[in-house]
This record gives structure tokens, C-alpha cells and sequence, in this order.
């Protein structure tokens, strides 16, 4: 049995109840209209903005599709596209994209918050995606590739240096510590309920994703909770039929041109 609290049982229901597919469609047209139109105008902040809204979109669809109908194969599928989005982000902002996020208007940390974008690619079963993003000198990356050794050897030697419960999640992967995984879920997960009083979260797609890099290690969840559907996981690649990223080419064809010193 996956334990839930009455709250998120309450927001589970209520986001069934409130659910409105048309409107969530209409958001994504929306969305891709306004992809077209700063593509065409070669507007490389706005480009970068909207790609990360249009992905976080994608994550939200598909997070909802596991959260509130337990449904895998369209989660992929709607993973697979957020990946793609924030894979372009990514290589936008490395292009040199202007872009300033945040209510300071500061620089985005991509390198810090890689698995932000990369969790999408990994719950896609998307690995060479998922590299594009996080690189292979990220412990994310490492973990990703398979390079347990290489990834011990860039982690504190004991997992008290790990500064929450995701990055005790990284440790105990690295080093196959069953134990060391399970505690960081737990923590992430009381970290998680005792924030979301007023917002609950009803999945952690950050917390599932580490739980799909210990299953590729030979480990398993042992941590039953709703937030962690980790028995829908599996191993088959994502199902694009009938997905598309919109523009996808075009932004491509802008990225290459800043890469090769044009400006847009």
C-alpha cells in the first residue's frame, strides 16, 4: 500500500474534480502560437522563456497523468516532450541566449538545477536526452551513464555531506547503499509534506526519477508513498506517436546559428 495524508487525498480529488482537458489543451495551443511567433521574430530571451514554460507544461501533463490516473505510457510520452524543450532551453542559454529568470533577474544556474530538465528525460527512458542536458560531468550525468565509480569518486566520502535528501538519493545510487537511498527519499518526503500544507505536492517526479536511476543500478524503492508511484516504472522508451514538439526545427536552425557566431 503507498501511504498518502488526508490533505493529499483531498487535493488528489480535487484535482480529478477540477480538471479540465479542454482547457489544458487550449493552454498548449496557446502556448505554441506564441513559439511560432517569437521564433519568427528571432526573439532569443522570449525563445528561451516560453521553451521553459512550454516544457514545465509537459511535465505538469504528465505528472498529472501519473499522479491522478496511474497512466505511464502517456506520461512518457509528455516526459519525452518536456525533455525536448528544456534540452533546447539549455542549448539556447549555452549559445548565448540572453536570459534572466527569477524576481531579481539574475543568471540561471543550469549546472545546479540540471536535474530540473533532466528528470523529464529520465522518466522518459531517454537517456542520450537526458545527457544532452546534464552533461557527463554532473553527478546526475554520471549516475545517467552508468559511472558509479567516477561518481563516488566526485562525492563527499560519507553521505552526512550531502546537503538534502535528494542528494543523499545521488549517494546511495553511486554507491549502491540501499539504506543511503532510502533515506533520502524519506527525508525528501517529510520535506515535501511538511511545505505542502497549503500547496500539497501529489508526485514527486524529482524523487521518482532517482528511484528509475536505482532501479537501472539494481535497486528498488522500498519507500511506500503516494508521491512515488515507483510500480509503474519500466524500461520501455517513450511512445511519441501523434507528439510533437512545435518549431522544433526552427529552433535548432537558431541554436546552430549562434553556435557559429550569427546573432539573431
Amino acid at each position: 500500500m503507498q501511504y498518502a495524508t488526508r490533505t493529499i487525498e483531498k487535493a488528489i480529488e480535487a484535482r480529478r474534480e477540477g480538471r479540465k482537458e479542454s482547457h489544458c489543451q487550449d493552454r498548449f495551443a496557446d502556448l505554441s502560437q506564441w513559439l511560432a511567433e517569437i521564433v519568427q521574430a528571432r526573439e532569443d530571451d522570449g525563445l528561451a522563456r516560453l521553451l521553459h514554460s512550454l516544457g514545465s507544461g509537459y511535465a505538469d501533463k504528465a505528472d498529472s497523468l501519473l499522479a491522478l490516473e496511474r497512466e505511464m505510457a502517456g506520461a512518457k510520452g509528455y516526459y519525452h516532450l518536456a525533455a525536448q524543450a528544456h534540452a533546447l532551453c539549455y542549448q539556447l542559454k549555452r549559445a548565448g541566449a540572453r536570459w534572466q529568470v527569477g524576481s531579481a533577474g539574475g543568471p540561471y544556474d543550469f549546472r545546479k538545477n540540471n536535474f530540473n530538465f533532466s528528470k523529464n528525460a529520465i522518466l522518459a527512458n531517454a537517456p542520450e536526452l537526458a545527457l544532452t542536458i546534464t552533461g557527463e560531468d554532473t553527478i546526475e550525468g554520471m549516475l545517467v551513464a552508468g559511472d558509479y565509480e567516477l561518481a563516488r569518486r566526485s562525492l563527499p566520502r560519507e553521505p552526512s555531506g550531502m546537503r538534502d535528501g535528494l542528494g543523499l538519493c545521488m549517494w546511495g545510487i553511486a554507491h549502491g547503499e540501499q539504506q543511503v537511498l532510502d533515506q533520502g527519499l524519506q527525508e525528501r518526503i517529510k520535506v515535501l509534506r511538511r511545505q505542502g500544507r497549503s500547496h500539497p505536492v501529489i508526485l514527486d517526479s524529482w524523487g521518482l526519477a532517482a528511484v528509475q536511476l536505482a532501479r537501472h543500478r539494481g535497486m528498488r524503492c522500498q519507500v511506500p508513498v503516494i508521491e512515488l508511484p515507483w510500480d509503474l516504472l519500466d524500461d520501455t522508451p517513450a511512445d511519441l506517436t501523434g507528439l510533437t514538439l512545435p518549431m522544433a526545427e526552427e529552433i535548432r536552425s537558431i541554436i546552430r546559428e549562434k553556435t557559429s557566431g550569427g546573432t539573431i
